[in-house]
This record gives structure tokens, sequence and C-alpha cells, in this order.
């Protein structure tokens, strides 16, 4: 008995309080991204390599969109110029609120001369 509540206890920690790290990895038209992000408490923590593949003109970026209690918050946390790539340290970004959720994104340019995101991916 004992066991099932402790399990049921851990079940209701939030990401907020958790603070998991998350492997990520993502891609759009003309960029990826892969590396870790870290929900804490009013904080997302990122790091990772982002590439722009150069296929079409401009520059890419990766992004975390925060929603809390207080609204949407959306973060850049890394551009990168067209045909370039790197690797990035971790970076931090604090947000007002309680945590509910949060999806990350690459974001690029496309065939098409438009800037648009690709999948994105729940974080958190």
């Amino acid at each position: 008995m004992a066991v099932a509540a402790t399990v049921a206890a851990f079940a209701m920690v939030s990401p907020a309080s958790a603070s998991a790290q998350q492997a990520v990895t993502l891609s759009s038209a003309d960029a990826n991204y892969s590396g870790s992000v870290v929900i804490g408490s009013q904080v997302v923590k990122a790091n990772g390599f982002i590439e722009d593949t150069g296929f079409y003109a401009g520059a890419s970026a990766f992004y975390v969109n925060v929603t809390t209690t207080t609204g949407s918050y959306n973060m850049e946390f890394a551009t990168v110029n067209n045909g370039a790539s790197y690797t990035f340290a971790t970076r931090q970004k604090s947000f007002p609120g309680t945590f509910i959720s949060a999806k990350a994104s690459m974001c690029s340019w496309n065939s098409q001369g438009v800037w648009a995101c690709g999948p994105s991916k729940t974080v958190g």
C-alpha cells in the first residue's frame, strides 16, 4: 500500500518543479536542432546543435513556446545564419506565472520564401 501511495505522489510532481532534462530533435524546411531542454520553476534552459542547411535563403531559429497561468511566451533560444551551424552552451530564459505546457520548434524560410516552423515537440 505504501508503494502505491509513493507512486501516486511522484505522478503528481509537475514539470515546473521536477526540472527534468529532455532530449529534443527538430527540423524545418531548411534547418535542424538537436539538444536538450529543461523546464524548471519559471525558467527554461536549452543547449545543443543548430544548423541551417543553406537550401533556402535566410537564417533559421530555435524557439520554446511556454504557456503559463499568465499567458504564452515564445522564447527564441538560438538563431543561425544561412548555411551555417554551431553548438551552443546552456542558455536560460525566465517566464512568469505557473507552468502549464511548452513546445519546442525549429523555424526557417521555405522554398516559397515563407517563414515556417517544422513540427513542434512537447517539452516539460
